[in-house]
């Protein structure tokens, strides 16, 4: 039986799930869409799921009063998402560290009302501006896994389920050292640099299923650019 490590940026399955309503991002539905994934012949050796926890404490808003990130319903419902992978069996939860220095920003449509002139500045409230919070070291965390399970061949073949061109250096180790790789992107358009690296790319996400991919969101959704030759589910 051959072994198959999956490696998945949760961020950017989160928000990829969530532009085309596909399936709510927990633990067992991670696992069930790992699983479509697998040939005849194939099992999972783990599922390595990387996020940050989400922001925990009270932040000044633009309008300076106060706001605890820590009770806010998003807030809640990251810490639920992250408890379920930690009890699905198969999955294994890395987590990063979640850098804030309380920078909020324009949201885009707000700052090209406001450059367009339909909109003033005097007229701004907090619920036109998100706050700046950033991701630390979960790629390092995600390339320095491939390599160890890339050298101690404790999987015989990564699928890696991102879209962030960050990555290629991981897949490209794991190539040159005989492991193949196959590329999730969900739905998203690849980087050149990191199609050139990969084997194959399979998105489980049937475009034409309503119930992989929203009919209002399909044309969103970028067909692979690399052939699957030699490529086939199986199970």
């Amino acid at each position: 039986m051959s072994k198959v490590a999956f490696f998945v940026d949760g961020n950017f399955m989160f928000h990829q799930l969530k532009q085309f309503k596909s399936f709510f991002c927990d633990g067992p539905n991670i696992l069930n869409y790992c699983l479509r994934h697998l040939n005849k012949g194939e099992a999972i050796y783990r599922i390595f799921f990387y996020d940050t926890p989400p922001l925990e404490r009270i932040v000044p808003t633009p309008s300076g009063s106060p706001m605890n990130y820590g009770a806010t319903q998003s807030s809640k419902n990251m810490k639920a998402r992250l408890e379920s992978i930690r009890e699905t069996p198969h999955l294994a939860l890395r987590l990063g560290k979640i850098s804030c220095q309380d920078e909020w920003i324009l949201k885009p449509n707000v700052l090209k009302e406001l450059l367009n002139g339909t909109r003033a500045v005097t007229s701004l409230i907090d619920g036109d501006y998100y706050l700046d919070i950033k991701q630390k070291a979960v790629d390092m965390k995600i390339g320095l896994d491939i390599a160890t399970i890339t050298y101690k061949r404790l999987a015989d073949r990564i699928v890696l389920i991102a879209g962030d061109a960050d990555f290629t250096p991981a897949a490209k180790l794991a190539r040159m050292e005989g492991m193949e790789v196959t590329l999730d992107p969900m739905g998203k358009k690849v980087p050149a640099d990191l199609l050139e690296h990969i084997d194959y790319i399979h998105t489980p996400l049937d475009p034409n299923n309503a119930s992989d991919v929203d009919p209002k969101k399909k044309i969103f959704f970028v067909p692979p650019r690399k052939a699957l030759y030699g490529y086939f589910n199986t199970s």
